[in-house]
């Protein structure tokens, strides 16, 4: 989500300078850069900026800086994320256009649909280790899901036993069953001059891996899994009791 651009410069600027490093001719660069910045739909911004950049402009200007020497490996870590419907389209059609050239593109990507859409190959990891390596004639297409599961040894109730689970004591936080005890963490370390992680915003927001730090950036408060679900579970019993539910 955070790219290495170099944001005070255009996009026609930063294109030329990682061409420039990789010793591009004026004449391949211009017929291909030009392919890719119509291709994506960038000339309208091409020479403004990067800072005033979407993050989907500034993810199509690092894709182009990654193919303007044409790498016959071009390897992306979850190329799509953040990308309206439009973009994901080009993209892909990029993917697949560079693929049939005869360049291996190697990415990473926990949406499945894309995977199988796209793979002629794929490796299944789990827990950083890779379990296997498949072609796509070997799952088929439409299992590669059910594939995934079986492989991970997950089945798809057990998978949706996790996501109950999950929404049963993350839920709560956003509706405000912490509002109180947010709220006085808060208090209590603006008092002191601290500051409280970026993920918990605003009362009622905190959730699993939630940090709080004292004014030396000292960890004062971490909410795991565990501590999430027992402050649900106090908070309810306490309301449910006639109490206010400060815990």
């Amino acid at each position: 989500d955070h790219y290495a651009l170099y944001e005070k410069l255009t996009g026609r600027e930063y294109i030329n300078y990682i061409a420039d490093i990789y010793r591009v001719g004026r004449e391949q660069r211009d017929l291909w850069v030009d392919r890719l910045v119509k291709r994506f739909e960038l000339a309208f911004a091409y020479d403004s900026p990067m800072r005033t950049y979407s993050h989907g402009m500034k993810q199509k200007i690092a894709i182009i800086a990654a193919l303007v020497h044409k790498p016959k490996l071009w390897v992306l870590d979850e190329p799509l994320t953040g990308l309206d419907p439009n973009s994901i389209y080009q993209v892909k059609e990029t993917i697949r256009e560079y693929a049939k050239q005869g360049n291996i593109v190697f990415f990473s990507s926990h949406i499945i649909d894309i995977v199988e859409d796209l793979c002629e190959r794929i490796a299944i990891i789990k827990k950083g280790e890779i379990q296997g390596e498949w072609a796509m004639e070997e799952i088929g297409v439409g299992n590669v899901e059910q594939h995934y599961l079986k492989t991970i040894g997950l089945t798809l109730e057990q998978l949706k036993l996790q996501d109950k689970e999950e929404s049963e004591f993350v839920a709560p936080a956003k509706k405000g069953l912490f509002a109180s005890i947010f709220g006085k963490l808060k208090k209590d370390k603006e008092e002191t001059h601290g500051s409280v992680a970026p993920s918990a915003k605003k009362k009622g927001d905190l959730v699993d891996n939630d940090v709080v730090f004292g004014p030396k950036n000292e960890l004062l408060l971490k909410i795991d899994r565990d501590t999430l679900k027992k402050m649900t579970e106090d908070k309810q019993k306490s309301v449910e009791s006639g109490g206010e539910g400060d815990v």
